[in-house]
């Protein structure tokens, strides 16, 4: 684990609030469907991110580029 790992995990830590938050702002079945449908597709972009990670370690500044981007 190294400090853009961290970095990437709280991106998400404050995306998961701020569904949080959209949710409490809109208690509704239409608010509800945006939670889920934006909740899955931050679940989804998180499993892909780690899949990587453990995936593929490669150290050079072009790899790490393409990384963060």
């Amino acid at each position: 684990m190294d400090w853009a790992d961290l970095f990437f995990d709280l991106t998400y830590v404050a995306a998961a609030y701020q569904l949080g938050v959209l949710l409490k702002a809109e208690v509704t079945w239409s608010g509800s469907w945006h939670y889920v449908a934006l909740a899955l597709a931050m679940l989804d972009a998180w499993k892909f991110k780690t899949l990587h990670d453990s995936t593929f370690e490669a150290q050079d500044v072009a790899h790490k580029l393409v990384d963060v981007l």
